[in-house]
């Protein structure tokens, strides 16, 4: 009636979304980055040709990174509204709000150029302290702006208002900025996780901090007409 015999066979049937699967898992050694190990295994079998009706999937980590990387820039997204919004209430102006917002890219250029030079990755993590760079600096440009708004309450001229603000705004501003960058360099050095987020913080910090106190003032200097210097 029958041969029995034994063979290979799979001990379950997968399927993801009706589809039948077949899963592959492995792992990486050491300090390799499996988004290094992942780009090397897709330039590899990019020129192989899959039969009809089947793909290949990456998930994982990678697709942790990935969900994790589209959250980050929605709440990115998301504080620069707020940021928008409270700044345009706090001065009554919308000039003055996109000029707080100028140093968001000066911080920018720092991080990126910083990240280059010593060739790190910019992960997950680093993307976390780009949402915290963006405050600090931020920051930083509304004391200075709120500064000259105070002066000129005072009735003290226009610019001589502007040059008493970096003035006098500029031991606060460093010493703010030396401080946090201090006491991020030890979890920066620590683990290599938290390289990415610290040196965002750390490079982003340092140049926006010395072109806050040039770029800020000579813009608003330029842009702010009578009626709207209070």
């Amino acid at each position: 009636m029958a041969k029995i015999k034994l063979q290979p066979s799979v001990d379950a049937i997968t399927r993801i979304d009706q589809k039948r699967a077949v899963l592959l898992s492995s792992g990486v050694e050491g300090t390799t980055r499996p988004n290094a190990v992942l780009a090397e295994f897709q330039a590899k079998i990019k020129d192989y040709k899959m039969p009809e009706e089947y793909s290949i999937v990456y998930g994982g980590e990678n697709e942790q990174n990935q969900e994790s990387v589209y959250s980050i820039l929605a709440a990115m997204v998301l504080a620069g509204i707020l940021i928008i919004s409270t700044l345009i209430v706090q001065f009554n102006s919308f000039k003055k709000a996109l000029i707080v917002l100028l140093t968001i890219p000066l911080a920018l250029i720092g991080v990126f150029f910083g990240l280059a030079i010593f060739r790190i990755p910019l992960s997950f993590p680093g993307l976390i302290g780009l949402l915290a760079l963006f405050g600090i600096v931020v920051k930083n440009a509304i004391i200075l702006i709120d500064k000259i708004n105070l002066n000129l309450r005072f009735g003290i001229p226009f610019e001589e208002a502007i040059i008493d603000a970096g003035k006098s705004r500029l031991e606060a501003i460093f010493i703010t900025s030396i401080c946090t960058i201090l006491g991020l360099i030890p979890v920066t050095l620590s683990e290599e996780t938290w390289t990415a987020l610290g040196s965002a913080v750390i490079f982003g910090l340092t140049l926006s901090s010395f072109l806050t106190l040039f770029i800020v003032p000579t813009i608003f200097r330029m842009v702010i007409g009578e009626k709207e210097r209070f």
